[in-house]
């Protein structure tokens, strides 16, 4: 069955099975998972469990990861502890130290102290280019470049991004796209259904929606082969 935007917003998907199923999803409190015995344990690394850390997984992180994937219209999607840090996860699946990043020069503030700052430090290079100039954007693109990365409205700036055109620059040089979704939200725009590779949010805004928690989420595929999928895939 086919669902509608506002009825996928309310129903997230669940993947824990369980004899008794709540209407809404327990708050799972720990750090780690029970076992019975050894047997059981090694039924969690034959992948027929789900869970056996909170570091590695959570039924409620799961949940929010694949709540927002659904959104977007994306495979697969991973929560973590803020907005950054699902940027910075969704970068270093990428990339790695040696590569380049081609990234437009009105980004969010905190993503560009990332990028500016602590990037380098592991090897990585990065180019600010005026994303609005299709000529800047290939003229940045280097051997080595393997990512291509903005923001679908720009924070604070509010310019809207040409996706179209980055997932045809993507397409064509052979790059992984990645684009910051947080002030659309995927109730205005689905990154990834336009041939986006990587979408990713900063949960902490309007996807929490009151100021009380702080959270990110990186929706796209479970795996990368390094280039841009295109619209055909």
């Amino acid at each position: 069955m086919e669902f509608h935007f506002d009825t996928k917003a309310v129903r997230f998907p669940r993947k824990l099975k369980s004899d008794t199923v709540s209407k809404v999803q327990p708050i799972y409190q720990t750090s780690a998972f029970v076992f019975e015995d050894l047997d059981d344990l090694e039924s969690f690394y034959q992948g027929k469990k789900d869970y056996l850390y909170t570091r590695v997984s959570n039924p409620n992180t799961d949940d929010l990861g694949m709540g927002v994937a659904d959104l977007e219209g994306a495979p697969k999607g991973v929560a973590t502890s803020s907005g950054l840090s699902a940027i910075l996860a969704g970068v270093l699946a990428v990339v790695k130290a040696g590569d380049h990043i081609v990234a437009c020069e009105d980004l969010y503030g905190g993503t560009f102290s990332l990028f500016n700052g602590e990037l380098p430090d592991f090897g990585i290079e990065v180019s600010f280019v005026d994303f609005t100039d299709r000529e800047k954007i290939e003229s940045a693109i280097r051997p080595n470049t393997k990512l291509l990365y903005t923001e679908s409205v720009t924070n604070p700036l509010l310019r809207v991004e040409d996706l179209t055109l980055l997932q045809t620059l993507g397409q064509k040089h052979k790059l992984v796209t990645m684009v910051d979704n947080t002030f659309a939200t995927p109730y205005l725009l689905q990154p990834y259904q336009l041939g986006i590779d990587l979408v990713v949010h900063s949960a902490t805004k309007y996807i929490g929606g009151h100021s009380d928690v702080t959270a990110g989420v990186l929706v796209g595929r479970e795996e990368s082969d390094g280039k841009s999928k295109g619209k055909s895939d």
